[in-house]
C-alpha cells in the first residue's frame, strides 16, 4: 500500500450535510467536530488573501463584527423565492451551462450551450466526453435513483456550479427551479445514505489550461481564499453557497499534490499546483446530517450541497499524507451485475451470486475489506445589524442628555449616574437588588478588565488578543449586572410573535438599572416596524412615526444608528463579551443543565415545526438562567407554569450552547446566574429514544391541532408538579447562539 507525501499544505476543513427539509428549504447544515485544532503558533498561513464574504439573505458578512457561522440558516426560498411552478431544472438547463461559462470565461462554450438549447441535456450525458457523464447516470439508476435525479446530480453540481452560486448568491430567479430541486434531491440522500463519506481532497487554487479553467475551491467558492482568516466571532470557517464537488479517486492526489481529470482529454491529469483542501464528514446525528453526499459510483463522487458550514480544523505539511478508500462502494453497474473497483490492483470484482469474477470473465476470490484504505501523501439573523458600523460609543449611550428612567420600585436613576458609577471606583451601596460591590471596594475598571482576562488566561493558556475582553466589554458586564429586570419573551422564529400571553411574561422584580433600558430597547427593536405593545412599562425611542413605515430590517438598522436612543454599542460589547467568557467555559461548566422558570403555558403555535423541521423559539433580549430550578417563579397552585431545562454543551461549528457565569465581575456576586446573549435559539430537543409508538409526521395539509399533538409527542415535554402542588410544564431544549 502505497503512501505518498504530498509537497503541500493541506488544510483540512469539518463539514456537514442537510437536516430533512421540504423542497422550499435549503438544508440545514451543522458540522461536527472533528480533528484537535493545530496549535496556533504551528499552524502556516497560505498568504495575504483575505476572505471574500457576501450578503446572504440579508447578512452582512464581511461588516465588521460579521460571521458567515450562521449563514446556513438561510433557506434557498429565502435567496430565490419560492419554487416556480411554471417551469423545471430542464427548462432552465441551458441557461445555467450558458451562465455559468460566461462567469468562468468561455464565450465559445456559452454561445456553443446557448444553440444547442433544450439537446443540452442530451448532449452532455449522450456524447461530450464520450458519454462519460450518461454512465454514471445509468449506474445511478441501477441502484435505485430516479432517472430525472440522477440527471439532476450529475449535470447540475459539475457544469453550472458558478451560475447557481450567483443565482443564489444575489437572489437570481432565473435559475430558482435549479436551486431548489438540486436542494431537495441532496436531502433526500443525505437521509437514505448510510454511511459517512470519506475524506475527500480538492486544490485550494486552479489553474487555466489553454480558454478551459480547471477549478479548485476558490474558484468554486471564492470564500475559500480565506479559509484560515477568523472573523469577528473567532472562527475560522464559510457557509459555501455554491454546490461543491470531489472525486474520491486516488489517482488525483501525487507527491507533488492534487490532480485535475480532465475527462474531455481522455482522463489526463492536471496538477494543480499548490496547497489542498481536505473535507471531513462526520456521522449524521439528530442534529442533522454532517456527511458529504454519494452521488457517483466509479469513481466514488460526492456533492455538498448549497449552504454548507465548514469550518477550519488544522492546517498541517508539508508534507501531509492523503487517505483513500481502497475499495469503490458496491454498486450495481447498466448490466445489472453488482461491481467494486480495488484502487490498489486496479481489479474490478463481479458478484455473480455464489461467485466472484474479474473483467475478463475468470472466475476469483474477491479480498474485498470495507476498511481497507490507500495513504497518500486541507440561528439566521444576528445582532450585527444593531451592532456594526455605529458613529456613537457606549460611553455616549449612557450619558445623553434626558435619559432617565425607574426601576419596578419607582427609584430614579439616569444614565449619567450609572455610567459614572460602572467607569469609577466600586464602593458599598444599598440598592434595589442589595448590596453593591460588598467585596469590590475600591476597585476600578482597569482592575476588572485584569481580573476578566486572568480568568481566561487561566482557562485558555494559548489565548491570543482577540480571546481576551476589552476594557469596553467588562464595562458592559458591569452595566448589565448592576440589577436587572431579567425576563423571557420568547418569539417565533417564523412570525415573530410571543409564544406566551401577556399574562405569563415572566418579570423578576430584583432591580433595574442599565438592563431596563438595554432589554426594553432590544424588545422594542425586535417589534420594528410597529409600535411596542402597550403594556411596556418603558419607551426607549427605539419606535418612530417613520420608522414604522419602514421594511422590517431597515427599520431594525435605523434604530440602530439614531444616536438620540440607540443602545447598539452597549449590546455589542457585551455581546462580545459573553462569548469570549463562554469560550473560556470549562467541560463541565459546559455541560451544565440551566433552567428559566415562567408562569403561563406555551401557545400551540409553538409547537408547529418550522420548514427545517425544528421546534424552537428565539428571545430578543439577554436571558439569564440559574443553575437550578427556582419554583418560587413559577405561578400559584392551579395555575400552569412553564420550566425550561437548557442542556448546555461545549461550542462546536453551529456555535456556542453555554452562555457565561460573571458574578466574578457582577456588582451583586451573590448573583449565580449564566446568561445568554440576544437572538439565542432554544430549540426543543426529540425525546430520546424515540417513542416507539411514534407515528409517521401527519401529511401536509394536516390540521393545527393534529401537527402540535405529533410535535407533542416527538418533543421532550411533560407536565410535571411540584411538592407544594404547582403545575408545569417541562420543555427540554438546546441553546444555541453564534455572538
Amino acid at each position: 500500500m502505497g503512501v505518498c507525501g504530498s509537497k503541500q499544505d493541506v488544510v483540512e476543513v469539518a463539514t456537514a450535510s442537510q437536516k430533512p427539509q421540504k423542497q422550499d428549504s435549503v438544508p440545514k447544515l451543522l458540522p461536527e467536530e472533528a480533528a484537535a485544532e493545530k496549535a496556533r503558533d504551528d499552524e502556516q498561513e497560505i498568504g495575504e488573501t483575505s476572505l471574500e464574504m457576501i450578503n446572504v439573505g440579508g447578512i452582512e458578512t464581511d461588516a465588521p463584527g460579521g460571521t458567515q457561522r450562521r449563514g446556513y440558516l438561510v433557506t434557498v426560498a429565502d435567496l430565490v423565492g419560492p419554487p416556480p411552478s411554471d417551469r423545471t431544472w430542464r427548462d432552465e438547463f441551458a441557461e445555467a451551462l450558458s451562465q455559468a461559462d460566461d462567469l468562468t470565461g468561455e464565450a465559445a462554450a456559452a454561445a456553443a450551450d446557448r444553440r444547442r438549447g433544450n439537446e443540452n441535456i442530451r448532449f452532455y450525458l449522450r456524447e461530450a466526453g464520450g458519454g462519460v457523464l450518461g454512465e454514471a447516470v445509468d449506474d445511478l439508476v441501477a441502484n435505485g435513483w430516479a432517472q430525472d435525479d440522477a440527471e439532476l446530480v450529475t449535470l447540475l453540481p459539475s457544469l453550472a456550479t458558478a451560475s447557481l452560486r450567483r443565482a443564489l448568491a444575489e437572489g437570481r430567479r432565473d435559475l430558482g427551479a435549479s436551486c431548489h430541486a438540486l436542494v431537495r434531491v441532496l436531502a433526500e440522500r443525505a437521509a437514505a445514505q448510510g454511511e459517512v463519506a470519506p475524506p475527500l481532497y480538492m486544490a485550494l487554487r486552479g489553474v487555466r489550461r489553454g480558454d478551459r479553467p480547471l477549478h479548485g475551491m476558490v474558484e468554486d467558492e471564492p470564500g475559500f481564499a480565506g479559509i484560515e482568516v477568523p472573523d469577528a466571532t473567532n472562527f475560522r470557517g464559510l457557509t459555501a453557497l455554491s454546490p461543491l464537488n470531489f472525486a474520491a479517486d486516488p489517482v488525483c492526489m501525487g507527491e507533488e499534490g492534487y490532480h485535475a481529470q480532465v475527462q474531455e482529454e481522455g482522463g489526463e491529469l492536471v496538477h494543480l499546483p499548490g496547497d489542498v483542501v481536505c473535507i471531513l464528514s462526520q456521522p449524521n446525528d439528530a442534529a442533522g446530517y454532517h456527511t458529504a453526499v454519494l452521488t457517483q459510483y466509479d469513481p466514488p463522487s460526492y456533492v455538498l450541497p448549497p449552504n454548507t458550514l465548514l469550518r477550519l480544523v488544522k492546517v498541517e505539511g508539508p508534507p501531509f499524507t492523503a487517505t483513500f478508500r481502497r475499495w469503490t462502494p458496491w454498486c450495481t453497474d447498466a448490466d445489472g451485475d453488482r461491481a467494486t473497483y480495488d484502487h490498489l490492483t486496479g481489479t474490478s470484482y463481479f458478484d455473480k451470486g455464489d461467485h466472484y469474477e474479474d473483467q475478463d470473465g475468470n472466475r476469483v476470490d474477491c479480498p474485498y475489506d470495507a476498511a481497507a484504505t490507500i495513504e497518500k501523501t486541507a440561528y439566521v439573523r444576528g445582532t450585527d445589524e444593531l451592532t456594526r458600523g455605529l458613529a456613537h460609543t457606549m460611553e455616549h449611550e449612557w450619558t445623553r442628555a434626558g435619559l432617565a428612567w425607574k426601576d419596578w420600585k419607582g427609584v430614579e436613576y439616569t444614565g449619567r449616574a450609572v455610567w459614572g458609577y460602572v467607569s469609577g471606583a466600586a464602593f458599598v451601596a444599598e440598592c434595589t437588588p442589595g448590596m453593591r460591590d460588598v467585596r469590590n471596594v475600591g476597585m476600578r475598571p482597569a482592575d476588572f478588565l485584569k481580573r476578566a482576562n486572568d480568568h481566561v488566561k487561566s482557562r485558555l493558556p494559548r489565548a491570543t488578543a482577540a480571546d481576551l475582553l476589552t476594557l469596553d466589554e467588562v464595562l458592559s458586564i458591569r452595566l448589565y449586572t448592576g440589577a436587572r429586570l431579567a425576563q423571557l419573551v420568547p418569539v417565533s422564529p417564523r412570525t415573530g410573535e410571543p409564544l406566551l400571553t401577556e399574562a405569563c411574561w415572566c418579570v423578576r422584580h430584583d432591580a433595574g438599572p442599565a438592563f431596563d433600558m438595554i432589554n426594553w430597547w432590544l424588545r422594542q427593536v425586535a417589534c420594528l416596524p410597529n409600535p411596542p405593545p402597550r403594556w411596556h412599562p418603558q419607551l426607549t425611542g427605539a419606535w418612530t412615526a417613520e420608522r414604522g413605515r419602514l421594511e422590517p430590517e431597515a427599520a431594525r438598522r435605523a434604530a440602530a444608528l439614531d444616536a438620540a436612543s440607540s443602545f447598539g454599542a452597549t449590546v455589542g460589547h457585551l455581546v462580545a463579551a459573553l462569548r469570549k467568557l463562554a469560550a473560556a467555559n470549562t467541560a463541565d461548566e459546559n455541560e451544565r443543565t440551566l433552567y428559566r422558570c415562567m408562569k403561563g403555558a406555551i401557545s400551540g403555535s409553538f409547537w408547529l415545526p418550522d420548514a427545517q423541521g425544528i421546534v424552537c423559539a428565539v428571545d430578543s433580549a439577554f436571558m439569564s438562567t440559574a443553575l437550578a430550578p427556582k419554583t418560587f417563579y413559577m405561578d400559584a397552585k392551579g395555575k400552569p407554569s412553564v420550566l425550561l431545562e437548557l442542556r448546555a454543551r461545549g461550542q462546536d461549528d453551529a456555535g456556542y450552547h453555554c452562555g457565561a457565569e460573571v458574578a466574578f465581575l457582577s456588582q451583586f456576586e451573590g448573583e449565580q446566574e449564566v446568561i445568554l446573549p440576544p437572538l439565542t435559539m432554544l430549540q426543543v430537543m426529540p425525546r430520546h429514544p424515540a417513542p416507539a409508538d411514534l407515528p409517521p409526521p401527519p401529511a401536509e395539509g394536516s390540521s393545527a391541532d393534529a401537527v402540535v399533538a405529533w410535535s407533542r409527542m416527538k418533543h421532550d415535554v411533560t407536565w410535571e408538579r411540584t411538592e407544594d402542588e404547582k403545575d408545569y410544564e417541562r420543555i427540554v431544549a438546546v441553546p444555541t447562539f453564534t455572538g
